[in-house]
């Protein structure tokens, strides 16, 4: 992905910028608080489904006569390994919303920034300093400290939030990596066309028959997870990713809200440090990454 120079943005593209990843941040959050309702009650597959057949025809209607330019890969392999990891991610964190409350996954899912830059090193050939390892290391232990305090062995169900960020992450090395190749429209593309096909299979076998509030939650999630996905777009087109990014982290405070008001889950003190040390540690990452940016450029 190219990076742009904040200079080269002006001020008001940037403040819309900011607001625009705020609004989508939120609408994961609530998009996530909606799967953890529905996952109590409908199966995991079609809850998916439902996201990715939205995002889908969101893109559909956006890219309207160029959709069969833009899906046209040079990469296709790539594109199929690296959707089949989101696949993979959303399933996991659905999984995981039904056994965790919100707040602790979301607090386990901010890891994903540290292990992309992990994976950078491992898959991309990208080197990293012992500074940025630090925060990295520090940030897995504050995974550790929101999953289980101590030395007690951990739940399965406390692996589901770690599987799915380390899908998530390497989705995203993965879209580093065929950004080489494609452009971006044609990998956010190929995502939820993926997601539809493959769960579309599946879909039969795994289908609850919803009533009346079924449908209007499924179809809401469907319309909120696309609606997001358009707010980041619009984020990233009007400011550049070193503005917008650190402003995701503003997920924990509505994972908190949303859980407690929806759910009545309140993270004890165990969420809130290793939360709060995760952050602090992708925020140090991140700032050391932007550095090292400056003295390349």
């Amino acid at each position: 992905m190219l990076a742009s120079r904040p200079g080269q943005y002006q001020q008001n593209q940037i403040l819309f910028g900011i607001l625009w990843i705020l609004a989508a941040t939120f609408l994961f959050l609530m998009a996530d608080t909606l799967s953890k309702l529905l996952a109590a009650t409908y199966p995991v597959v079609q809850v998916t489904w439902f996201r990715f057949v939205f995002h889908l025809a969101l893109l559909a209607v956006l890219l309207n006569r160029r959709l069969p330019v833009v899906i046209m890969s040079k990469v296709p392999g790539r594109q199929l390994i690296r959707s089949a990891l989101l696949l993979a991610a959303m399933l996991l964190l659905i999984l995981g919303l039904q056994a965790m409350p919100l707040a602790d996954l979301t607090a386990v899912m901010q890891i994903v920034p540290l292990l992309v830059t992990l994976l950078g090193v491992m898959l991309l050939g990208e080197h990293i300093g012992p500074r940025r390892v630090i925060g990295i290391v520090a940030g897995m232990t504050g995974a550790l400290i929101v999953l289980r305090p101590g030395f007690v062995i951990l739940q399965w169900a406390a692996l589901l939030p770690v599987a799915a960020a380390f899908c998530f992450a390497s989705y995203q090395a993965m879209t580093r990596l065929v950004s080489r190749d494609d452009q971006p429209l044609t990998s956010l593309l190929w995502t939820p066309v993926v997601g539809t096909l493959v769960l579309g299979l599946m879909v039969p076998w795994h289908w609850a028959e919803p009533d009346v509030s079924g449908w209007l939650l499924l179809c809401s999630l469907g319309i909120i997870g696309a609606v997001s996905q358009f707010c980041l777009i619009k984020a990233v087109s009007a400011a550049p990713v070193s503005v917008v990014s650190p402003y995701q982290y503003s997920g924990m405070i509505w994972a908190v809200l949303l859980g407690y008001v929806v759910f009545g889950d309140f993270p004890d003190s165990w969420t809130f440090v290793g939360g709060g040390l995760i952050i602090a540690s992708g925020l140090y990452v991140f700032y050391r990454e932007q550095i090292a940016a400056g003295r390349k450029s």
